[in-house]
């Protein structure tokens, strides 16, 4: 885990630098806004597991005999900060937002190895060939890890290209040719969305809500949001009630039309 957080830190300051962001002020991001995510993933992990813990408060700061964080708590913290930096300093939110997207996505990569070693978040019992036995478990189980692992990779190496490419999607830009930054933000949101709620399906967990488990719906919630940001920040935006001039030309002063039952429509003067 500490490799995983050192080099996406370092991916991360290597980015904002060539973006001429001030190196002091981006240390001092980097520690607020890893603090903010910290505290947001332990204190989420401790919400979904009060029946468990109790009003033990001496496991809720375990760390190493109670280890346990919840992802949707460190993400909702970690935008609030980043939000909170980027307006104290007068920087472009979704720009370095999305210079962050790279250190996060290392993060898990590095993340989701570590779970693999020390044997932690697998999946439910499996009879599939590459079902794998975790110590301390007779059954085999889903290697979740190795699942994310795979699509973090991928998504790694996607986003990269897609920071190159997705100025020139037709689709993405405005009336001028011109695009906003905070595609590579909604990109990332929509997928760890999708991430989380479709291997929900294959994880153990007790805290159901309705027919789905905790994390799904809020991966629901993470994929909407990214879907409606990628919507905002593209060009082409649907303006409600704004009226289409050639669809529907201005009435002109002194004419009023009138329309009689028979469905002839007719002219006449004020």
């Amino acid at each position: 885990m500490f490799f995983g957080y050192f080099f996406s830190v370092f991916l991360f300051w290597q980015k904002a630098r060539e973006e001429h962001f001030d190196e002091t002020k981006l240390m001092d991001m980097v520690i607020f806004v890893s603090l903010a995510s910290f505290f947001g993933a332990r204190s989420g992990w401790i919400l979904t597991n009060l029946s468990q813990l109790g009003g033990k408060l001496g496991e809720w700061f375990d760390f190493l005999g109670k280890p346990g964080y919840w992802w949707f708590g460190g993400l909702l913290l970690g935008i609030c900060a980043i939000l909170y930096f980027s307006r104290k300093n007068k920087w472009e939110f979704f720009k370095i937002a999305d210079i962050a997207c790279f250190g996060v996505i290392l993060f898990l990569i590095f993340e989701e190895i570590g779970f693999f070693l020390d044997g932690s978040n697998y999946g439910q019992i499996t009879n599939l060939p590459w079902g794998l036995r975790f110590p301390g478990l007779i059954d085999r189980r889903h290697p979740l890890q190795l699942y994310r692992l795979i699509i973090f990779l991928f998504l790694f190496r996607l986003v990269f290209w897609l920071e190159k490419n997705y100025r020139t999607f037709a689709w993405y830009q405005d009336k001028k040719g011109e695009t906003k930054e905070g595609f590579i933000s909604a990109f990332f949101l929509i997928m760890i969305g999708l991430v989380n709620f479709s291997f929900g399906f294959l994880k153990e967990s007790e805290i159901f809500l309705k027919w789905m488990i905790a994390d799904q719906w809020f991966g629901l919630l993470t994929t909407i949001s990214g879907a409606f940001i990628l919507y905002m920040r593209s060009g082409k935006r649907i303006e409600f009630g704004k009226r289409d001039k050639q669809k529907f030309p201005t009435r002109k002063r002194g004419v009023k039309f009138r329309r009689f039952k028979t469905g002839i429509d007719a002219i006449t003067k004020e």
